[in-house]
Order: C-alpha cells, then sequence, then structure tokens
C-alpha cells in the first residue's frame, strides 16, 4: 500500500473507531457504568475530529492538539458547526474529571444528551467524509 492510499484511508479508521466509542458509550450508560460512558463518548468526538483533520492530512499527538485544532481548523474556518466545537470542549473537560479528577458524578441524562450530539457529530463528519 502506497503511502497515497494510507493517507486516504486513515479518516475512515478514526471515524469507524469514533462510532465503535459512540455504541460503547450507550451501553456503559445503559448499565450504570456513567464515568466509563463519559470517557467512550469523550472518544467518539475526539475520533471524529481526529478523521476530519486526518482529512487535511493533519495529525497530533496529544488531545490538546487535537482541540486546538478542532477549534482553529474546523470551527473557526466554519467547516465545522460551533455546537460541534463546543461538545468537544465540554467532553474534553468532563472526561479529564472522570478519569482524573475525585467524586465527579455524572447523570444519565446529561450523558444520554452527550451520546445523541456525539451521534450527530459524527454523522456531519461522514457526510464532510464523502
Amino acid at each position: 500500500m502506497t503511502r497515497d492510499e494510507l493517507r486516504h484511508q486513515i479518516p475512515a479508521y478514526w471515524l469507524t473507531r469514533g462510532e465503535e466509542a459512540v455504541a460503547a458509550a450507550a451501553l456503559a450508560a445503559e448499565n450504570g457504568l456513567l464515568g466509563s460512558a463519559v470517557n467512550r463518548v469523550y472518544y467518539a468526538v475526539f475520533y471524529g475530529a481526529c478523521a476530519l483533520l486526518a482529512k487535511d492530512g493533519k495529525e497530533y499527538g496529544k488531545h490538546t492538539a487535537v482541540r486546538a485544532a478542532v477549534n482553529r481548523d474546523l470551527v473557526k474556518s466554519g467547516k465545522l458547526a460551533v455546537e460541534f466545537g463546543e461538545l468537544f470542549n465540554t467532553l474534553f473537560n468532563e472526561r479529564n474529571q472522570g478519569d482524573y479528577g475525585y467524586f465527579k458524578d455524572f447523570s444519565k441524562d446529561e450523558i444520554s444528551a452527550w451520546i445523541n450530539s456525539a451521534r450527530k457529530f459524527l454523522a456531519v463528519a461522514r457526510n464532510l467524509l464523502s
């Protein structure tokens, strides 16, 4: 496989990872594993963002760099709606609190809303990639 062929497959790879992560988030939430659900829904959006950035040949080694690129290269440029930049930022912070903070509680309602928003984001990402 040539480097160019590989470069064209990377966005689809990240999008598939995002769809798997949002499905895992829904399963975790259904089973009362709310911290895990937040982690997975964040990764769903993170992977979707990586897919969109990879389409433009951009790859980053840190989550903070992806976050900056989402806001700068996707939202500020108008390629992606502001609501999805806000979703990424919210989930970035909530996942950090849930994974590394103490005594962070999440409600099923907020997680359900995030999962629905992540599904919308991934649908938009799929359309932008096609």
